[in-house]
């Protein structure tokens, strides 16, 4: 059974909270670059650096990195766009759910192998089933879910919704 646990609505005032964290963690930073894991990664991140664009004038990186979600390899995974370390960036991996952390250790790798002092991650559902000792730096919400229970976060034209099933 498919329940829709956050509406529209509701997501649009939490990315627009943590576009004002991440601006607060990094107002020192000449650039915030943005990584996504590609899928519904990349249109949180696209609202992300909207709303970043609308409250500061730091320049924000934007970058992609393709990892296949149901078998997370370093090996397979590949940079979409080019995002370098600079003396003073800040790195925030944007992605919709932080589930067993498996996904996200291998973008973690793939930044860190890039030479970024610090990594930042954002996501906009935390579940409580990790595998690896990840916490994310910006949360939209958590929810305590059974093991059997999917999050399944949607994307249609520019508006994004969550769902249990």
């Amino acid at each position: 059974m498919k329940v829709q646990i956050l509406t529209h609505q509701q997501v649009s005032p939490i990315l627009k909270r943590i576009a004002y964290q991440i601006l607060e963690s990094n107002s020192k930073a000449k650039e915030i670059c943005l990584v996504h894991i590609e899928g519904q990664g990349k249109a949180l991140a696209d609202i992300l650096e909207n709303e970043l664009h609308a409250i500061t004038s730091q320049r924000i990186v934007r970058a992609g990195i393709q990892i296949d979600k149901k078998n997370p390899q370093l090996s397979s995974a590949v940079v979409n766009g080019t995002f370098n370390p600079s003396a003073n960036s800040a790195l925030v991996i944007v992605d919709d759910v932080l589930n067993s952390g498996k996904t996200m250790m291998c973008a973690l790798s793939v930044c860190f192998s890039k030479g970024f002092n610090q990594i930042q991650l954002a996501v906009l559902v935390d579940r409580s089933y990790k595998h690896f000792p990840l916490q994310a730096n910006f949360i939209g919400t958590s929810l305590s879910t059974t093991l059997q229970e999917h999050i399944n976060v949607q994307c249609r034209a520019g508006k994004i919704s969550v769902y249990v099933e």
